[in-house]
């Protein structure tokens, strides 16, 4: 794993790279969210990530 030197917003998103590319979401409500069909939408979206790209989906839980 590299040092991420660069955080990208995208819209509410974020992309950065630890050697390899990687999206993160921020959701509300993980347990009630697709995560399999949206991050494959994401991962496959070739005008966006032309290489594909490794998607995480994160909730906020208390402080951590």
């Amino acid at each position: 794993m590299n040092p991420v030197r660069e955080i990208n917003e995208i819209n509410s998103d974020f992309s950065l790279d630890t050697g390899s590319p990687h999206f993160v979401r921020f959701l509300k409500d993980i347990d009630n969210y697709d995560v399999y069909s949206e991050g494959r939408k994401i991962r496959n979206n070739s005008l966006m990530f032309p290489k594909g790209i490794n998607v995480n989906f994160v909730e906020k839980n208390g402080n951590s």
